[in-house]
């Protein structure tokens, strides 16, 4: 199972799945059509098992990466710049994985079990630990709400940016391979919600 979720991880490197034959990923894996066939079923039996393979990876990293008493005492700025730095990292190292799951996701979201959508959760609610802090730095009404917001904002731009693939609508060119641009942007952007004005008035 692992050679059968390595080689395909390898050939997502700069193909996309609906690309992949069966063929390729058992030759590479070194693995016999029945063997896969018992194990999987199919080709597209491979997406639950590479995405439960990416969360336990995540879960281990984020677990260390995100404790709390690690980011005691770090000012707000360079724990958003922090956390950006490592997201554009991760987008860039998994990007052909990534893309495979998120198209997943989007066209059948039904396939998500409780479980992945639990850990994610989980994973969520790590990241907004680390943004709000001790809550001393938050100017926004309501710290919880805005960390999981910028979460979501923060995560769809990358997609879209880092991600973008044939299946991609065109973007904008404006950050094309300058991730220090980027992070820049997306630390302004999440530090001025977190930190900012004050919301308008309503009209």
């Amino acid at each position: 199972m692992d050679r059968v979720l390595s080689a395909t991880e390898e050939l997502l490197t700069d193909r996309l799945f609906e690309e992949l034959t069966l063929a390729e990923i058992l030759e590479r894996a070194q693995v016999s059509v029945g063997a896969f066939y018992a194990r999987f079923g199919n080709r597209e039996g491979l997406v639950s098992p590479l995405h439960d393979r990416y969360d336990a990876r995540l879960a281990v990293i984020s677990a260390r990466a995100l404790d709390p008493e690690r980011w005691r005492g770090v000012p707000l700025g360079q724990r958003v710049r922090r956390l950006v730095r490592y997201g554009i990292t991760a987008y860039r190292r998994n990007r052909g994985l990534l893309r495979a799951l998120v198209l997943e996701w989007r066209l059948h979201p039904e396939r998500i079990t409780d479980a992945q959508r639990e850990r994610r959760e989980l994973f969520y609610k790590r990241i907004a630990t680390v943004l709000v802090g001790d809550g001393s730095e938050i100017s926004h009404p309501d710290p919880q709400a805005a960390a999981h917001f910028v979460f979501l904002a923060y995560g769809s731009i990358c997609r879209e940016l880092l991600l973008e693939g044939r299946t991609s609508v065109p973007l904008p060119s404006a950050f094309g391979g300058d991730d220090r641009a980027l992070t820049d942007e997306l630390t302004r952007n999440i530090h001025g919600h977190l930190a900012g004005a004050a919301l308008p008035e309503r009209e």
